[in-house]
């Protein structure tokens, strides 16, 4: 069981919404519905039980597969300044 408090604790913000683009170039994801698209670092993907690939590779767009990707992506995590994470599971954060 997770604590009440833990996503405020841990400085996590959920936005639900349809992600409409995401721009990789400018490390932005444009939600439809929201004024400003949201900045990030790092952007992790997960989709839940059935993974869903971008049809393109990006070096700061990850996906947990294996101990090997979750180690890549704590590495890259840690030396992030904002980081978004997509998916529709708890086990996401």
């Amino acid at each position: 069981m997770v604590e009440d408090d833990y996503l405020d604790r841990a400085n996590v913000d959920i936005i639900r919404g349809l992600v409409t683009r995401i721009d990789v170039k400018n490390q932005q994801i444009v939600i439809k519905g929201m004024r400003k698209p949201l900045k990030f670092d790092k952007c992790l993907v997960a989709w839940g039980a059935e993974k869903m690939k971008l049809e393109k590779s990006y070096p700061n767009v990850h996906y947990i597969e294996d101990r090997f990707s979750h180690a890549k992506v704590h590495n890259d995590l840690i030396k992030a300044k904002r980081v978004v994470v997509m998916g529709s599971t708890f086990e996401a954060f």
